[in-house]
C-alpha cells in the first residue's frame, strides 16, 4: 500500500495531504460538533479549504505558502466567532521549509510561527479567566509542535543527501571499475599490436615471413581485444542481474556475456603475445596451486597483464623479464620483474592510469600491491592476494 503510493505524481500526494490535513485540523482545532455559537459550519470549512488550498504548492514556493498559512491562521485566531484556531498547516509548510531550504532558514520560519500562537495564547488564557499555567502550557506545546516539524524536515532532508551521497558515490565505483577495465583490455592489445607492427614494418623487405607472422599476430590480438570489449559492453548492456540479456538475443551477445573472464589458467596465451614482441619472458612457480575467487583470479591475471604492458613500453626489446607466482595456503603472490636496460628508443604512447588502476583493483580484493626500481636497477610489480580454499586450481603448472 505504502509502494503504491509513493508511486503517485508528487502533485497528487500534496493534494491528498493537504485534503487529510484540513480535515484533522477541522476535526482538532476547532469548535465543530460543540455548543459553541459561531459561525456557520459551512463558513468555518471554507475558510479552512481557503487556507490548505495553499499547501500544495509549499515545495515550489515555501516561503510564500508558509507566510500565507500563518496569515491565515493569525486571521482565524483572531476572529473569535470562527471557534477555529489552525495548526497543521503552518506545521506542514515549515517541514517543507527546513526539508528544502536548511536549519537557518527554517528557525527565522519558525519565528513567524509565534504570532499566531501568541493569539492561541491570549485567547486560551480569557476562557480560563487569565490563568498563566494555561498559558505556558499552550507555549510549551507551540514550541513543540515547530520544534518537531523542524527537525523532522531536516531528518529528511540529511536522508535525501545521504542517499545522493550514496548513489554518487556507487556511480563513481561502477565508472572507475569500467575504467579499469577498458584500461587492461585496450592498453595490453593495443601496445603489443603496435610494437608488432612495427617490428612487422621493419622485417618487410628483408624478413616476409616473420613480417607476415607479426601481421598474424596483430590480427588475432585485435580480435580477441574486440571480444573483451563486446563480453565487457554486452555485460553493461544486460539489464536481468542473471546476465541473461534482454536487448540483443542474437547468439553473438548471449556468448558475450557468457564467455569467461581472463584467469590465470590463460597466462601461457598472455605470454606467447608477449613473447612475440621479442620480451624474453620467463615463468616460475613455487608452491600448490590453490584455488582462487573469480574477482581474485582475474585481478591476478590484469596484475601479470598490466606489468608486462609497462614493460613492452618501457623497456628495450630484449629486455628480460620473470613472472613468479608463489603460492602459499594462505596468500598467493605475483611478482613480475624485469631486468636494467637502457629505455625504448621509440617510446609507446602511454594513458599514465595502469599502476593506479591496479592499486585499486588490487584492493578491491583484499589484496596488497607494491611498485617500484629494483636496487639492480630494473622494475618489479608485486601483488599478495588472498586465497580461499586448498582445491588445486587446474592447469597452473608451468
Amino acid at each position: 500500500m505504502i509502494k503504491r503510493l509513493f508511486r503517485v505524481p508528487r502533485w497528487a500526494r500534496e493534494i491528498i495531504l493537504a485534503t487529510v490535513a484540513c480535515g484533522l485540523d477541522l476535526v482538532i482545532q476547532s469548535r465543530l460538533g460543540t455548543s459553541f455559537d459561531g459561525a456557520p459550519t459551512g463558513y468555518v470549512i471554507a475558510y479552512a479549504a481557503l487556507g490548505f488550498a495553499f499547501l500544495p504548492l509549499r515545495h515550489r514556493f515555501p516561503y510564500l505558502v508558509y507566510g500565507v498559512l500563518c496569515l491565515h491562521s493569525t486571521i482565524a485566531c483572531a476572529v473569535y466567532q470562527l471557534g477555529y484556531y489552525p495548526l497543521l498547516g503552518p506545521l506542514l509548510a515549515l517541514y517543507a521549509i527546513a526539508e528544502d531550504r536548511g536549519t537557518r532558514a527554517a528557525l527565522y520560519a519558525l519565528l513567524l510561527f509565534g504570532v499566531p500562537s501568541a493569539l492561541l495564547v491570549t485567547d486560551t488564557m480569557e476562557a480560563f479567566d487569565g490563568s498563566w499555567r494555561i498559558g505556558f502550557t499552550i507555549i510549551v506545546q507551540q514550541i513543540c509542535y515547530g520544534t518537531t516539524a523542524i527537525v523532522a524536515g531536516l531528518l529528511v532532508r540529511r536522508s535525501h543527501r545521504l542517499g545522493q551521497v550514496q548513489a554518487q558515490a556507487a556511480v563513481d565505483a561502477e565508472r572507475m571499475r569500467i575504467a579499469r577495465e577498458l584500461h587492461d583490455i585496450v592498453a595490453h592489445s593495443v601496445t603489443v599490436m603496435v610494437l608488432q607492427g612495427a617490428g612487422a614494418r621493419r622485417m618487410l623487405s628483408t624478413q616476409p615471413r616473420r613480417a607476415d607472422q607479426a601481421l598474424a599476430d596483430i590480427d588475432t590480438i585485435g580480435k580477441q581485444a574486440m571480444d573483451e570489449l563486446r563480453r565487457l559492453l554486452m555485460v553493461l548492456r544486460a539489464p536481468d542481474p542473471t546476465g541473461e540479456s534482454t536487448m540483443d538475443h542474437s547468439g553473438d551477445a548471449v556468448s558475450a556475456i557468457r564467455s569467461p573472464q581472463p584467469r590465470l589458467t590463460d597466462l601461457d596465451r598472455l605470454l606467447a603475445q608477449v613473447r612475440g614482441t621479442g620480451l624474453r619472458v620467463s615463468r616460475h612457480i613455487t608452491g600448490q596451486p590453490r584455488h582462487l575467487d573469480p574477482s581474485v583470479d582475474l585481478t591476478a591475471y590484469r596484475v601479470v597483464q598490466e606489468a608486462l604492458t609497462n614493460v613492452t613500453k618501457h623497456a628495450a626489446p630484449d629486455a628480460g623479464t620473470t613472472v613468479a607466482l608463489d603460492w602459499t595456503d594462505e596468500q598467493l603472490t605475483v611478482h613480475i620483474a624485469n631486468e636494467p636496460c637502457p629505455p625504448p628508443r621509440r617510446p609507446v604512447p602511454s594513458c599514465g592510469y595502469g599502476l593506479t588502476g591496479l592499486r585499486e583493483r588490487v584492493g578491491l580484493v583484499g589484496g596488497t600491491l607494491t611498485a617500484g626500481h629494483t636496487p639492480e636497477g630494473g622494475f618489479a610489480v608485486t601483488a599478495t592476494l588472498p586465497v580461499t580454499q586448498v582445491r588445486q586450481h587446474t592447469g597452473s603448472g608451468s
